[in-house]
């Protein structure tokens, strides 16, 4: 048991460690200090405020209440804001209500003498039992719409941007599932609690789990970008050309990448494409749409994949590495690349190479 303890310790050092790290990059480098990388800064601080606070097992007494564990109601609320500031809307909502209150009713609870003496058989006391059970129903209740939010938002940078590289919001879809799982584990850990021995150690096990939780956050946070300058519209475009026009642009607009090469660029936004065909971003995403019957996203990446498969035809090419024809194509992420292909062609780029080797 001893050995397992020491593993359990090694694990929450290590978040507290990684997480003070991440915070104070995101504050300091990261998106010029946004709103959504302060929001998110603030997410990784409470993660790794609630490790401390389990590691030196700070108790509540009746000199003053339990702060830290019931602000663990607003992690799920971090990643709604975060998201929220990305789409450029307003940070606070109806629904969050509910983990705002319960934390202050839990801390104001803590507060009353002789409130942790009410102890199940087993030595846990009933507030931690009721806590933990209402953390996971109310993590649920707030994170299942924000998968759809997360759904929009990625369609609406892929009607903006040929590249996702650093912005792709897919990462909070997997801290959504993660978080979910941290408070499913939580209630799971409470149940086993009614009949575990007292010597379980339940507070260092739920410290290892927000210790990965706020390291896995920590870590995937490292690797974003910035989110677009310019911000990402959620809602429809505004059509402003009649159905007749839109083919003949549509048709302008191909030349145009076609001519031009556009697509090479792996930075291109739908901004950069309106100006090279002279039309406003709304017209542009509106012939796109229902015109082309293709996303700003989907149709540039389409070129690139024709593109990099010029190039494995290419004789003078057959010697150089997947990932160089993949970045000559326009491509400048190696993950993309391959899912984008295989989307489109149904096989792996290594399958295609080996088929179409001249």
């Amino acid at each position: 048991m001893n050995v397992f303890n020491e593993a359990l310790k090694a694990v929450s050092l290590a978040g507290i460690a990684i997480g003070l790290f991440s915070a104070l990059r995101l504050f300091r480098f990261s998106g010029d200090g946004t709103k959504a990388d302060r929001l998110l800064s603030f997410l990784i601080l409470l993660g790794t405020a609630n490790i401390v606070h389990g590691l030196f097992v700070f108790r509540a007494s009746a000199q003053g209440p339990l702060i830290l564990e019931p602000l663990q109601f607003l992690l799920p609320l971090g990643i709604v804001w975060h998201l929220r500031a990305l789409q450029g809307k307003r940070t606070l909502s109806g629904p969050d209500a509910i983990n705002i209150v319960l934390p202050l009713a839990f801390i104001l609870a803590s507060s009353v003498p002789g409130f942790f003496s009410l102890r199940l058989p087993t030595r846990m006391p009933v507030f931690s039992l009721v806590m933990w059970l209402a953390m996971a129903a109310s993590s649920g209740f707030l994170l299942l719409p924000v998968a759809r939010d997360i759904h929009r938002y990625r369609r609406a940078l892929q009607d903006e941007f040929s590249s996702l590289k650093g912005i792709d919001p897919g990462w909070l879809r997997a801290m959504l599932i993660l978080m979910g799982s941290l408070f499913a584990l939580y209630a799971l850990l409470a149940v086993l609690m009614l009949h575990a021995p007292e010597e379980v150690p339940q507070r260092a096990i739920l410290t290892s789990l927000m210790s990965g939780f706020t390291i896995i956050l920590s870590w995937t946070s490292l690797g974003r970008r910035p989110p677009p300058a310019r911000g990402c519209r959620m809602e429809p475009a505004v059509v402003d050309l009649p159905d007749p026009e839109l083919l003949p642009r549509a048709l302008k607009v191909r030349e145009r990448i076609e001519t031009g090469k556009l697509y090479l660029e792996p930075e291109l936004s739908l901004d950069d494409l309106a100006r090279e065909v002279g039309l406003s971003r709304h017209q542009l995403s509106t012939v796109l749409n229902r015109g082309l019957k293709v996303s700003f996203f989907d149709l540039i990446n389409q070129y690139r994949v024709i593109e990099f498969q010029r190039l494995c035809r290419d004789p003078g090419r057959s010697g150089e590495k997947i990932l160089t024809l993949a970045l000559d194509a326009g491509f400048n992420s190696k993950p993309a690349f391959n899912l984008i292909f295989k989307k489109a062609t149904g096989q792996t780029p290594s399958q295609f190479r080996k088929s179409a080797a001249p």
